[in-house]
């Protein structure tokens, strides 16, 4: 038993009620750096991201839960208002009513997860990413980042496995503020400037393809795929 399960396990049954909501959250969010903070086995290829172990990452997305009513909710009118951290549609004509926030996985006691969007991030910071898909359609979610050098590093859907081709993922329907389950953490990105994209679509998109358009087009994100409603976090990478 590592020691992660053993703190979640006296957090959650302690009989003690002094614990808030709050402090809970960044209790998991500590145990989960610590369980991200031991070696990852080796993987191929630059093209990857550090995930947090799994039972670590729905623990963290569990607890988030108890805060979604303290984080920053998407509306109609705040597009790509500085600090919004909120999707603003480009692309991808008529609009899929679909929304995507990004957000730093950590947190202090009584605070809501920073919005990425701005940020600084170092070894051992996670990426959370938090949708909403409020019709009964079906809409496709990838996420990845770019880092100075233009490297590609996969957050969703993970990529581990250079002989494989995963696709975008496939978002639950008429859902509102749902946290996918899995912290992403990109893996040695070069320091300086990262953009990290959020690619919505109607038709998912596989990784190997949106690898060949960013390595052999310089043009932007949106416009290597106007088939896609795409967001982008401007963050800085700070390595230790």
């Amino acid at each position: 038993m590592t020691r992660f399960a053993d703190e979640l396990r006296e957090l959650r049954v302690s009989p003690s009620t002094a614990l808030s909501d709050d402090d809970f959250v960044a209790s998991v969010m500590a145990a989960c750096t610590t369980e991200a903070d031991a070696p990852h086995a080796a993987k191929p290829g630059a093209v990857r991201a550090a995930i947090f172990g799994l039972g670590a990452a729905l623990a963290l997305a569990a607890a988030l839960a108890l805060r979604l009513g303290a984080w920053p909710s998407p509306t109609p009118t705040e597009g790509r208002a500085a600090g919004s951290g909120s999707f603003a549609a480009r692309g991808a004509e008529g609009g899929l009513a679909a929304t995507v926030q990004a957000f730093v996985g950590h947190a202090a006691p009584g605070k809501a997860p920073p919005l990425l969007e701005g940020a600084t991030l170092r070894p051992g910071d996670g990426i959370l990413v938090r949708y909403s898909n409020p019709l009964a359609r079906d809409v496709y979610l990838m996420v990845f980042a770019l880092d100075e050098q233009r490297a590609v590093h996969w957050l969703h859907p993970a990529y581990v496995d250079e002989n494989t081709n995963p696709t975008s993922l496939k978002l639950a329907r008429e859902v509102t503020e749902r946290v996918l389950p899995e912290v992403a953490e990109p893996e040695n990105p070069a320091p300086g400037a990262l953009r990290v994209y959020a690619l919505l679509s109607r038709v998912p998109f596989d990784v190997k393809g949106v690898e060949h358009k960013l390595a052999f087009d310089t043009a932007s994100v949106p416009e290597l795929f106007p088939d896609a409603e795409v967001e982008e976090w401007r963050c800085t990478w700070h390595a230790r």
